[in-house]
């Protein structure tokens, strides 16, 4: 899925070629990467030694495997080395994976949360996990995540195909290519992990929800999300925010009304919501009504931390796969959510959430 707001997104498959064969000769040959110690990726990643690959993820540091996938991601666009930084500012995405836009953990939190997927990467390792399962961690949350503002589907096949196979130049040729999503797609399925959210932070938590409100609309009569009306004095970045939140992360955004309304006491969630038969829907106008500028920010605020907190709770997944709660029970058995995801990206199946 890569970053469909960035002029980058443009370039041609033939400049996709070429950037790639540009990387794969740094690899083959470079070796002044910081934290190689000499070696080149060739080297580092040999296919044939897990053990170099394991020293890697042992001795690199959060702030240097930061550095190195700006480095891939800048090189496979054709960035100045000025330029090898996350830039996925503001970064949203649409294509076969979701319907409409998908909105991204705010960029200020992107560092904080690819630090945390090291440091689980490192805790996997120590704990002698398979490089399978490490590299799917490290490169789905790329995917996850979206750091940069182009690129993140082909850094994180790249990344997930070193770490679990070590350097091929055949292997590196196909997930890089016109192709590579086709071999190696790293978009996690999330139906389970929206269930998981939702008994844990959102409508399925009878202490964040105990008015057993169903979904939120924009008003009565349900307008557009653009007509909605904020208190005098709102910022227009937490104005923006909101609508895009109502619009396209309307779970996380329910959660983050629910648990808005559970630390106010003074609000009273029945004055808000409107009945149709058995189901209750939460009128968004009916609350900014209500509130000042201020609380609006902190209705945003709280937004971005569930969003944060979604993301977070998808790297411990990964961390801790034998947990009850990160399984779900099939027909006949019980299965790892860890296996669900191994499964999908191995069957190539088509991503529908």
């Amino acid at each position: 899925m890569e970053g469909r707001n960035s002029p980058d997104a443009s370039s041609s498959l033939e400049n996709r070629d070429k950037r790639s064969e540009v990387l794969r000769r740094l690899m083959k040959y470079a070796k002044n990467v910081e934290g190689f110690q000499g070696k080149t990726a060739g080297e580092v990643f040999d296919s044939k030694n897990e053990q170099s690959r394991r020293e890697l993820l042992k001795d690199l540091s959060a702030e240097q495997y930061c550095q190195l996938i700006a480095g891939i991601n800048g090189v496979l666009r054709g960035r100045d080395q000025k330029d090898w930084d996350m830039d996925g500012v503001g970064v949203t995405a649409a294509g076969h994976e979701v319907v409409g836009k998908h909105i991204f953990p705010r960029h200020e939190d992107k560092i904080e949360i690819m630090t945390k997927v090291w440091e689980a990467a490192q805790a996997m390792n120590v704990e002698g996990r398979d490089l399978e399962d490490i590299g799917m961690l490290l490169g789905s949350m790329l995917v996850e995540v979206h750091p940069f503002a182009d690129g993140n589907g082909r850094t994180s096949r790249l990344v997930y195909t070193l770490v679990k196979d070590g350097y091929s130049e055949e292997k590196l040729r196909a997930v890089l290519g016109e192709e590579g999503r086709e071999e190696v797609d790293m978009a996690l399925t999330k139906v389970d992990v929206n269930e998981l959210f939702e008994k844990k932070h959102g409508r399925g938590n009878v202490v964040v929800n105990p008015e057993s409100i169903h979904g939120i609309l924009p008003d009565d009569g349900a307008p557009p999300y653009s007509g909605l009306t904020f208190p005098e004095g709102t910022d227009q970045e937490v104005h923006e925010s909101i609508i895009e939140a109502g619009r396209n992360d309307e779970r996380i955004f329910t959660a983050a009304i629910l648990e808005f309304l559970r630390t106010r006491e003074w609000l009273s969630a029945q004055e808000l919501v409107k009945s149709y038969g058995q189901r209750k829907v939460l009128l968004v106008q009916k609350l900014l009504s209500v509130l000042t500028a201020e609380e609006t920010n902190e209705l945003e605020k709280t937004y971005w931390n569930l969003k944060k907190t979604y993301t977070e709770e998808m790297i411990d997944i990964f961390v801790h796969p034998d947990k009850p709660e990160h399984k779900v029970r099939g027909d006949d058995s019980e299965r790892r959510l860890l296996d669900v995801f191994k499964q999908r990206i191995a069957e190539r199946t088509m991503l529908i959430e």
